[in-house]
């Protein structure tokens, strides 16, 4: 470790409590790390959403096929 790093490192830690400026950063980054929590979570619903949808959508195809099918051996 090269001695200006130590030095800063040093430094911080002697000094315990944190900056004005380091909490509102901590505080900043919080924010954000919060705010991608909740888009995440967003999407994450939202595709969860889209993919119960198209097995409905799958389902209900396959249901008026074999509906389909039925009624022309019924037909013939």
């Amino acid at each position: 470790m090269s001695k200006k790093k130590r030095m800063s490192t040093e430094k911080r830690t002697s000094s315990i409590p944190l900056k004005l400026t380091d909490l509102g950063r901590a505080n900043k980054r919080i924010e954000e790390l919060e705010y991608e929590l909740k888009m995440q979570t967003i999407k994450n619903e939202y595709l969860e959403m889209l993919r119960s949808l198209r097995q409905q959508k799958a389902m209900k195809t396959k249901q008026e096929s074999s509906t389909s099918s039925d009624n022309k051996k019924d037909l013939l």
